[in-house]
């Protein structure tokens, strides 16, 4: 089983606890709003999410009526995902470089904040786009390297070996399944959120959380 490239099963029970200030909630709001955006796409609720950590994720994909099978690596995270006891959900460990799965069988795909952690990023893309459904839809969404926002936090012990996601890994990844869709957010300037004050291509520079949703069609 792969290694990551940092244990998250230590800060499990710490984890969802950043979500609860007002700087976490704020740009847990922002996340969402593109996030759901991109879910309009998905026709049949059925999701797949690859690195589901403590399940925030998967509970906002339930909440908005998808039923989700959600995998990670860390059985300390899916301890925390499975005591909240949510409907429609079915979590099980498993590793995104080698997915026990059958080649286009899966209808949508969600990573969020985890293949940046794999150890080993083209595999999992590779792995994904396998398992992916002709006509089906993947998100993909995590830490943009080109914001000024992680460039202090690049020797943080969490970040300092994850491979950061960008614009332009993001479109090279996409175009062996489709044509993307971009959106980015999350732009703070002297401790303010500024997201208001940049176009979506300025956005995909300067925000900290990059995303992106494409079918499957080739």
């Amino acid at each position: 089983m792969m290694q990551n490239t940092f244990d998250f099963g230590t800060v499990a029970h710490q984890y969802d606890d950043y979500y609860q200030s007002d700087f976490g909630k704020k740009i847990d709001e922002l996340e969402k709003a593109i996030i759901e955006k991109f879910l309009k796409n998905l026709s049949i609720k059925e999701i797949l999410e690859i690195g589901c950590g403590t399940g925030h994720w998967t509970e906002f994909f339930v909440q908005k009526g998808f039923s989700v099978k959600a995998m990670d690596i860390s059985d300390k995270m899916l301890a925390v995902a499975k005591s909240k006891n949510m409907k429609n959900t079915y979590f099980f460990q498993g590793d995104a470089l080698n997915l026990s799965i059958e080649n286009e069988s899966v209808e949508n795909i969600i990573a969020i904040t985890s293949l940046e952690f794999t150890g080993n990023q083209q595999k999992a893309f590779d792995e994904i786009y396998r398992i992916l459904k002709p006509r089906g839809y993947f998100i993909c969404a995590g830490l943009n390297e080109t914001s000024e926002f992680w460039k202090d936090k690049k020797e943080d012990i969490v970040y300092k070996n994850a491979n950061f996601l960008n614009k332009t890994k993001l479109q090279e990844q996409f175009s062996k399944f489709g044509n993307p869709v971009l959106r980015a957010a999350v732009i703070i300037e002297n401790t303010v959120f500024c997201d208001e004050k940049y176009s979506e291509d300025e956005k995909l520079n300067k925000g900290a959380f990059i995303a992106g949703v494409v079918q499957k069609i080739w």
